[in-house]
């Protein structure tokens, strides 16, 4: 497997040269790369400010140096391979208030929570699992929340995360069957959507929930979603 270092940037950046004139849509596709010196990750990001979106990340482990690299991207950032992150890292990586997604952190404690919930920024994390003391953390991010879960949240769960402060928040988790459905009290004068999806990739449907500001989605009904606009006793679907 390539290190990312300086020479291997130069290439990389021969190889895929920006669009001239339009940066909409274009993505560096650093996945590959599961480490990375910050020499290299800071050419790239100055090579590609004006011309690159989304950038998406294989390292397995990042340090200070890296972050501070890292935040010279002037794109949203993905880190497609990272399951451990130091709260002190992180911070550098929030300062930045772009776009942070992580595929694959698994499980947060609560000072890491705290240091994402300061992001001025699209927080977008795929979790294992989550704790009540680290949802009482993420709901005081005050932008966009997405949270993919691996195992169903508990009523009370979902009850601390519609405490949630920022305009959007989105959970979604695989459906099990046999599930019965999922009771949680509303906590907030927020819209609702709750409703399923199926994910044509991974041939599974999945249960999503929608909490926002009212006007981020307009009262119109969506196939397979119903609005909710006042606090209230939910019962998310279980098994078609």
């Amino acid at each position: 497997m390539p290190i990312l270092d300086l020479p291997e940037a130069l290439l990389f950046y021969e190889c895929n040269p920006p669009v001239p004139g339009s940066k909409l849509y274009f993505v560096a596709d650093l996945s590959a790369y599961k480490q990375a010196t910050p020499e290299a990750l800071e050419y790239l990001a100055l090579k590609t400010r004006d011309s690159c979106d989304f950038v998406n990340f294989g390292l397995t482990n990042l340090d200070r140096d890296q972050a501070a690299a890292i935040i010279k991207w002037a794109a949203a950032i993905c880190f497609v391979n990272l399951e451990k992150l130091d709260a002190k890292v992180a911070a550098i990586l929030v300062a930045a208030d772009q776009i942070m997604v992580l595929d694959k952190l698994n499980e947060i404690d609560p000072e890491l929570a705290g240091v994402f919930a300061k992001l001025n920024g699209i927080l977008d994390l795929t979790l294992e699992s989550l704790s009540l003391e680290v949802a009482n953390e993420l709901i005081k991010h005050q932008h966009e929340l997405f949270l993919t879960l691996k195992v169903s949240p508990s009523g009370e769960l979902l009850s601390k995360l519609s405490k949630h402060e920022g305009y959007r928040l989105h959970v979604t988790w695989e459906r099990q069957a046999g599930n019965s459905p999922c009771q949680f009290v509303l906590s907030t004068s927020k819209k609702v959507v709750i409703g399923s999806s199926f994910h044509a990739d991974a041939g599974k449907w999945f249960e999503d929930l929608f909490i926002f500001d009212a006007d981020i989605h307009s009262d119109e009904r969506a196939h397979g979603e119903f609005v909710c606009n006042c606090p209230a006793l939910l019962h998310l679907p279980g098994k078609l």
